[in-house]
C-alpha cells in the first residue's frame, strides 16, 4: 500500500478520523464508511489484506507508514483523527497507558502499602523499575514521581488531556 493507491480507493476525513470508500471493492460500497471496528482497533480490508486504520491515516496525511508505533494520544483506539495520532517508540507508547484500576493514588507509579502504612513511588526506565522512595505522606511520593518523570523525559505535553 502506498499513498497514491490509498488516496485512489479511500477518502479520509482528518477531523473525524473516518475513512470512506471511493472505489467499489465490494458491491455498492462507494461513499460508505470503510473498516471494521469490532476488534481492538479499526481495521480496513483491501484485496485480501487487513490494514489498521490509524496506520493508514498516518500514510494518507504524511505519505509514509510510521517508523514506530502509532499512539492514540487520548487512549481511544477507535479515534483516528490525525491530531490524536503520533508516531511513537514503544517506550513512548507505554508511557501513555491509563492508570491501573486498583491505583488508589491517582498517580501512576505511586502505591500505598496498607500493612506498613507508607506510600511507595517508582518509575520504569529502560525496562527496569526504579525505586524512588517510601514516604509517610502521599504528596511527597507524588512529587518524587513527578520529578522522576521530568528527569527521565516523560513528556506528556503532546498528549490530549495532559
Amino acid at each position: 500500500m502506498n499513498q497514491t493507491l490509498l488516496k485512489t480507493i479511500l477518502d479520509y476525513d482528518e477531523l473525524t478520523g473516518v475513512f470512506t470508500w471511493k472505489e467499489n471493492s465490494r458491491r455498492g460500497n462507494i461513499g460508505k464508511i470503510a473498516g471494521n471496528s469490532t476488534s481492538e482497533y479499526v481495521r480496513i480490508g483491501y484485496l485480501g489484506k487487513s490494514y489498521m486504520a490509524h496506520r493508514l491515516a498516518w500514510m494518507y496525511v504524511h505519505g509514509y507508514f510510521p517508523k514506530g508505533i502509532i499512539d492514540h494520544k487520548n487512549r481511544n483506539k477507535h479515534d483516528n483523527k490525525i491530531l490524536n495520532l503520533r508516531d511513537a517508540t514503544s517506550v513512548e507508547n507505554n508511557r501513555n497507558i491509563p492508570i491501573q484500576k486498583n491505583n488508589t493514588s491517582s498517580t501512576p507509579g505511586v502505591v500505598f502499602h496498607k500493612r506498613d502504612k507508607y506510600w511507595q513511588s517508582s518509575i520504569y526506565e529502560n525496562g527496569k523499575q526504579i525505586h524512588l522512595g517510601s514516604f509517610k505522606d502521599k504528596d511527597e511520593a507524588v512529587e518524587a514521581r513527578k520529578n522522576a518523570e521530568i528527569k527521565y523525559g516523560y513528556d506528556k505535553s503532546n498528549l490530549i488531556g495532559h
